[in-house]
């Protein structure tokens, strides 16, 4: 048994080093962008200033929110897709067995 995993993962290791790997599917290196930084605003007596106004000027808070950032908006995201496959999901034909839960909130959806 231990000769035929061994076997098995030499063959998968083989197979995994003998794929082409693209450059494309590399992670790009990150690179700063001078247009994004503000000469209006001294680096040495406000550095965020200089690095973030323009970012921030460009992606403002939204007025009901303290923080704006990536997880807030994949969270807004995964609610609209929520939302959205609530509203097209089809409504179940009454003969079907359905839970408590599930005729609530089909109750409340379609009144």
């Amino acid at each position: 048994m231990l000769l035929r995993s061994r076997r098995v993962l030499c063959a998968a290791l083989a197979l995994a080093l003998s794929l082409p790997v693209a450059a494309s599917d590399l992670i790009a290196p990150i690179k700063l962008d001078t247009a994004d930084l503000n000469p209006d605003a001294p680096a040495c007596d406000d550095l965020n200033a200089f690095v973030n106004s323009r970012w921030l000027a460009q992606n403002p808070v939204p007025a009901d929110r303290t923080t704006w950032g990536t997880f807030e908006t994949l969270a807004e995201r995964s609610l609209s897709m929520q939302r959205q496959i609530a509203k097209t999901r089809p409504r179940p034909p009454r003969s079907s067995r359905c839970g408590q839960a599930d005729r609530r909130l089909l109750r409340h959806r379609h009144g």
